[in-house]
């Protein structure tokens, strides 16, 4: 029998193919007469990968870029370089169709850019490294999209910023207006909310000490927010000030802690709670600490409140009690420790941010952590035994039902234990019931306002509009068809339907509520939301 196994490799990272079998449960499998072939030959017949190019393997896991000196003209010249390289990279059809590998010419031309003495010398260099792409023909014909259904204009602002000539600028702006090939090398879509797919090398055997590679990472970040995030608009920074800002930092970044904290300190810049990072490690234990409290806390009314207790070995005399409020960390004040660690956190908005910063705040090196703790209008200080941090396990002391009945016939829906299995249940449950409480506090397990489209929403109406570069030129954003929620119901509950949101409302929550709140008479309670209701792309 023959079998055949497609695998989508990345050649320039891979080392070797392992090909095994093995047998599930008892017995023993013999094989024989094995062949392993290639395009349908020997494999020691087969053609190597066609786009390798022998002499540029050297840069593969190695930039071969050592020291560079920060001057203002060095930070200037590697700040416009990382923009052309953008603008290659997601528009010219040589390079979108796979042609070239932008990670290895990106190496291969700044040492040559470092090296120029004056502008019209650098300026000379950019002309050249861009043909050396080979010719592309830009699209003259004007966007037959309506202005209403455009979510988000291209940037080009920046072109007419860069201090070369009206020459240099006007090739930059032609190749702006190359319309994307597909597939392409470095971005594809996914199907519904059409967020884009990024294709990059991980290289993850390439050492920190590598600049090179450092400024790689700033170069790719800062262009795939430039030419696919929507809401780029809401960054509290000018995009192209955040580029010129951070080539210092990660050429310093020269240890684990220093190159993680500054990522964290780059993915804050566009504001969004969705931008969540997986860097060296998941805590990043060499920036925060290795050591934390198993015991919760929150902001409350602007104050780091202790809300629930764990296995903490505490002791006596030195136990902590819910509600007490916490004013002192290792001898530094709360407040203090917020301006010092919120530039690590990406957050949409200050709830988001109070939200994620305590599990940062109470981190530590040390076996004790000193706390100062006002409890009764009297001061107190602790000393709390620390663990290490992947040994904690925050279980909750009660396992909450999915629907409850409280009195005056009103049922809540715990959103984050209810499960598609609950619906029928639900739709008994809700016979005769005065109100629902759907609590959006937490992070659904089900798509609820698909699960109650027939049992709660009386009509079908729009709740949601995405917006997609789909197709279009990177940078322009088009809105898609609203979606709608709910059906004609003329059966449907008869209630008050009231939705309980916090900080803990984020992305599915958040999406799910705007779904609800086009039932008539609705009406959303609490504070606000973590403000990142999208796809994610990573």
């Amino acid at each position: 029998e023959t079998f055949g196994v497609k695998l989508k490799l990345k050649p320039k990272e891979t080392r070797s193919i392992a090909i095994g079998t093995y047998i599930v449960g008892k017995g023993t499998a013999w094989f024989a007469d094995l062949s392993l072939k290639i395009d349908g030959k020997d494999y020691t017949k087969a053609l190597q990968y066609p786009s390798i190019n022998k002499a540029d393997t050297i840069y593969n896991f190695n930039s071969q870029l050592k020291e560079i000196s920060l001057t203002t003209d060095n930070i200037a010249k590697l700040a416009h370089t990382a923009q052309i390289w953008g603008i290659l990279k997601y528009f010219h059809p040589a390079v979108t169709s796979g042609k070239w590998d932008m990670d290895t010419e990106l190496f291969k031309f700044i040492p040559s850019l470092l090296a120029s003495k004056d502008q019209s010398t650098t300026e000379h260099l950019l002309q050249e490294w861009i043909q050396h792409f080979g010719p592309f023909q830009p699209t003259v014909e004007r966007s037959t999209i309506a202005e209403e259904k455009i979510a988000a204009a291209a940037n080009d602002v920046w072109i007419d910023k860069l201090p070369y000539s009206n020459k240099l600028k006007e090739k930059l702006t032609a190749l702006s207006n190359v319309l994307p090939v597909a597939p392409n090398r470095y971005i594809n879509y996914f199907e519904g909310a059409g967020n884009p797919q990024f294709y990059e090398y991980s290289y993850k055997t390439v050492p920190l000490s590598d600049v090179g590679f450092r400024l790689l990472g700033l170069f790719r970040y800062w262009n795939a927010v430039h030419y696919f995030n929507p809401n780029q608009k809401l960054s509290a920074q000018p995009w192209d000030q955040v580029l010129t800002d951070f080539i210092p930092l990660f050429v310093g970044a020269t240890t684990k802690a220093s190159l993680d904290g500054t990522y964290l300190k780059l993915f804050s810049k566009i504001n969004d709670t969705h931008a969540f990072p997986n860097l060296s490690d998941y805590y990043h234990k060499d920036l925060f600490g290795r050591r934390a409290v198993g015991f919760k806390t929150n902001f409350v009314q602007n104050q780091l409140v202790v809300t629930e207790l764990s296995d903490d070995l505490f002791k006596t005399g030195q136990e902590l009690r819910v509600g007490d409020i916490i004013i002192e960390i290792a001898g530094k004040t709360v407040t203090g420790m917020i301006d010092s660690l919120k530039q690590y956190v990406a957050a949409s908005n200050e709830s988001a941010l109070k939200r994620d910063l305590p599990s940062r705040m109470l981190r530590t090196t040390d076996s004790m952590l000193m706390l100062k703790v006002r409890r009764e209008g009297r001061e107190s200080v602790f000393y709390i035994p620390t663990r290490a941090i992947e040994s904690i396990k925050y279980t909750d002391t009660e396992p909450k039902p999915a629907i409850r009945k409280m009195k005056d016939s009103i049922l809540v829906v715990d959103i984050g234990v209810f499960k598609d299995s609950d619906t029928q249940r639900l739709k008994d449950s809700l016979q005769g019931q005065r109100g629902l409480i759907l609590d959006y506090r937490n992070y659904p397990s089900a798509s609820m306002h698909d699960e109650l489209r027939d049992m709660i929403f009386p009509s079908e109406k729009d709740f949601v509009i995405f917006s997609t570069s789909k197709g279009m030129r990177p940078g322009l954003f088009k809105y898609t068809h609203p979606v709608k929620a709910g059906t004609a119901n003329p059966k449907a509950f008869t209630g008050k339907v009231v939705i309980l949101v916090n900080e803990f409302a984020q992305s599915a929550s958040e999406f799910q509520v705007m779904a609800f709140r086009t039932i008539p008479g609705s009406i959303v309670v609490g504070s606000q939301t973590a403000g990142a209701d999208g796809n994610i792309s990573w």
